[in-house]
């Protein structure tokens, strides 16, 4: 590996072993796709028959326990640590998907998933944390998408097994992914940020120089002890977020991107993907077309991992969002012409599929992963918790309602509705990356500090 990877081999290997615990998160996220088509049926492997509002609470109600896991998650890992937080959330995660595999009414599901949500802000929080404070400048934003790959390629592992599988044998498989996360990452080094914020001076030189072997990390210790002892020094509370002008405007663009982020559609399309299939003429079944789609995200990923410190997050960011906008388009067109002209729609029985197929390749390059690599990048240390709890609560808050009213909003709208008014954010979103993101390509988290302090002074 070292070979390969030369002395960043334990970066590469430790971002890839904390990533693992978010192939859970993704598997979380997309679980209904598959699994809803079996328990909404008359012959529902939980043996009841679940109703359409029953199921909308289903998909949406892990996100309501995001927003209570959110309200501790950051003094948590700040507490007892990046890695040790880690660790332990991989117990509860096992436990819900026990109390899936052994569910025999709505309420006990409905009780796993938003158990679920709160064990899952540690890996979507910490796991972001963690890479963004172990890796160099140059390589955080590729290592950054690797936590987001594994997320893409939990959805794609569940919706493989979930089509293919049983109802149980979907939750045992579910659950033997933390627990392979408990054995690799055990071994890996603590964030040297973490011991430093600490006061753990030796500490921190222990994990950066596992970190960094061969070479000499000294300058790299002073770097980060300087700024974290400065950004120490404004020891910050919540409220600061909106009371100091950088951290404001920092916390205000997170916002917008975490608006965007959902109201691209991004939860509602994956968690209802085999939904949607089944309403339209692909020509494919639902289960070979939502593998499909879903399939495409790994690959299209990897390549984006390659070049995002290369091209930057920006331009990265305008294909993703004129891209989604094109491809919802397309998808509300057809559904329009489908469901409202009754027009027949068998010479565009490829549409549907190559819609979503596109949905997911722009939505992985762009509108999906890098605001949690900006969340990691644009924050300093003494307010980064407070940050990504309040930006990912509001996240949760706003991908509950959107999860919870697609199914509402398709059956008074029809489903173009759901398509268009997606396509519509997307457009806007283009604009607010082009007027209000900064780039941070190549640049060390204390440079980007001082580039928004400078920006706020003017």
């Amino acid at each position: 590996m070292s070979h390969v990877f030369g002395e960043r081999y334990m970066q590469y290997l430790a971002a890839f072993l904390v990533s693992i615990l978010t192939i859970s998160t993704g598997i979380a996220s997309a679980w209904t796709s598959p699994i809803l088509p079996m328990i909404t049926s008359p012959n529902s492997p939980i043996g009841v028959t679940l109703t359409m509002e029953e199921s909308s609470w289903i998909t949406s109600v892990s996100l309501l326990g995001y927003i209570v896991g959110n309200s501790g998650v950051g003094k948590l890992l700040d507490i007892l640590g990046r890695k040790k937080l880690l660790l332990i959330s991989a117990v509860p995660i096992v436990f819900t998907w026990m109390m899936i595999l052994f569910a025999k009414n709505v309420s006990l599901l409905i009780i796993a998933r938003f158990i679920s949500g709160i064990a899952h802000v540690v890996p979507t929080v910490g796991s972001v944390i963690y890479i963004g404070e172990i890796a160099e400048a140059d390589i955080r934003g590729k290592l950054g998408m690797f936590n987001l790959l594994m997320t893409e390629l939990g959805q794609l592992f569940i919706t493989v097994v979930g089509n293919y599988c049983s109802y149980q044998t979907t939750a045992i498989a579910a659950a033997a992914i933390p627990i392979i996360f408990v054995v690799t990452f055990f071994w890996m080094p603590e964030s040297p940020y973490y011991h430093m914020r600490k006061g753990e001076v030796d500490n921190a030189r222990k994990c950066l120089a596992k970190l960094r072997p061969n070479l000499d990390v000294e300058k790299e210790i002073k770097d980060i002890q300087y700024n974290v002892e400065k950004e120490m020094k404004n020891n910050s509370n919540f409220l600061e977020l909106f009371r100091k002008p950088n951290y404001r405007k920092t916390v205000l663009i997170i916002l917008g991107l975490k608006t965007l982020q959902q109201m691209s559609g991004n939860l509602a399309i994956n968690s209802y993907m085999k939904t949607i299939f089944n309403q339209a003429s692909t020509g494919l079944n639902s289960s070979e077309s939502s593998i499909i789609a879903t399939g495409i995200t790994i690959p299209t990923m990897i390549v984006a991992s390659y070049i995002i410190d290369c091209s930057g997050r920006k331009p990265l960011y305008y294909v993703s969002t004129l891209g989604l906008s094109l491809a919802l388009f397309c998808e509300a067109t057809y559904f329009y012409l489908q469901n409202i002209e009754k027009q027949d729609m068998t010479s565009l029985s490829w549409m549907p599929l190559s819609g979503v197929f596109f949905f997911n390749i722009f939505r992985v390059i762009g509108v999906q992963p890098i605001p949690y690599i900006l969340t990691s990048e644009l924050f300093p240390i003494n307010i980064k918790g407070h940050a990504v709890s309040v930006t990912l609560m509001y996240s949760s808050m706003l991908g509950f309602f959107v999860s919870l009213g697609f199914p509402y909003v398709t059956e008074l709208w029809d489903m173009y509705g759901g398509f268009l008014i997606f396509a519509i954010f997307c457009f806007l979103g283009f604009f607010f990356v082009l007027i209000f993101v900064p780039e941070t390509k190549a640049k060390s988290l204390g440079d980007i500090q001082e580039d928004i302090e400078e920006q706020c002074d003017k």
